[in-house]
């Protein structure tokens, strides 16, 4: 098998690797950004590659080279298609930005600064932003921390989004965001499932349905009224027995 590798420090590691932890500040966690499922799936590996506790996010980004091998290896995809959805999931992952704050203050940046490919040699070279560094590099507190097999499985990207909101509240047990703000975290378009009904079934129920059967937290979604209208609505976490989930 092929090697992902550090090219900054020449560390090697493999795709499957079950101790690929996924460590972002909390800010980055509650972000709001839509991406599909391959482009979130390869921010995810690279960010897993990352030393968290590292000061990398003083200094010039370094690239880091995924080869289709391991990227197949990591989620399972078949490796007929492995190129193609590898250099897709980078190209998407450029194109896309994210936002942290709130419309009265906040920041809105990309994930990428550069991507490369190298088909004769399959491969994906990424470059995160110095902004993307900040917020996943130089941590050492108010972080959310999960292992990379945990949403290995997941085919929808709002599964992988609504287990890392609840994975952020996990000690607290619960978690209450406002309908439009769920929204915006989730990456659900404008004029798509405007009513809450539709919202509920078709978003936040598949993907506590899909989270909980693939993942290693039980989550419930309870919905909270203001007069006649649903405002908010409340994510209650709980833990499940200890698994192959557990790695640190």
């Amino acid at each position: 098998m092929e090697l992902i590798e550090r090219l900054d420090t020449g560390t090697e590691y493999t795709s499957t690797d079950k101790n690929l932890i996924v460590v972002q500040d909390n800010d980055l966690v509650s972000g709001c950004y839509k991406l599909g499922l391959n482009s979130k799936r390869l921010l995810l590996l690279t960010i897993s590659l990352l030393d968290s506790k590292s000061d990398d996010w003083k200094y010039a980004a370094e690239e880091q080279r995924i080869s289709v091998d391991d990227w197949c290896d990591a989620y399972g995809i078949d490796k007929k298609n492995g190129n193609k959805t590898l250099r897709e999931a980078a190209a998407n992952l450029y194109d896309a930005t994210i936002r942290i704050g709130s419309f009265r203050s906040g920041a809105e940046f990309r994930f990428l600064q550069h991507y490369a490919w190298n088909q004769a040699q399959n491969c994906v070279s990424v470059t995160l932003t110095q902004e993307m560094l900040r917020f996943s590099t130089g941590i050492y507190s108010e972080f959310t921390k999960y292992a990379l097999l945990s949403v290995k499985e997941m085919k929808s990207n709002y599964a992988i989004r609504l287990y890392e909101l609840a994975c952020q509240y996990q000690k607290i047990g619960k978690r209450t965001i406002e309908v439009d703000d769920l929204r915006d975290m989730l990456g659900v378009d404008d004029g798509q499932y405007e009513k809450f009904g539709d919202f509920n079934k078709w978003v936040l129920q598949r993907a506590a349905q899909e989270a909980n059967l693939k993942g290693n937290l039980d989550i419930s979604v309870e919905t909270n009224k203001r007069g006649r209208r649903i405002v908010s609505v409340t994510l209650h976490i709980s833990p499940k027995q200890q698994s192959q989930f557990d790695f640190g």
